[in-house]
């Protein structure tokens, strides 16, 4: 057991999931979070900043070496068990 709920389960695969889509297309915010089965463009900015400490668009910014840094998904999965 992972010890965390099924919507935290849910929004961690969809987070994880949008990260393809952030850094090889140009599709909009909007678009990726519909792709990822968020509800709108907020709720994914939202749910994507309480688990990357930033917003999609500042993270599609950053360079090779921090997203590599930030793509540490099993350091996802812990930063929501422990809340």
């Amino acid at each position: 057991m992972l010890n965390i709920s099924f919507k935290t389960y849910v929004d961690t695969l969809k987070i994880a999931n949008s990260f393809e889509l952030l850094l090889k297309t140009d599709d909009t915010i909007s678009l990726i979070s519909e792709k990822v089965g968020f509800s709108n463009a907020s709720s994914y900015s939202k749910t994507f900043k309480s688990y990357m400490g930033m917003t999609p668009n500042e993270y599609r910014s950053c360079n090779k070496y921090e997203k590599m840094i930030f793509m540490d998904y099993e350091r996802l999965l812990n930063k929501r068990m422990v809340k």
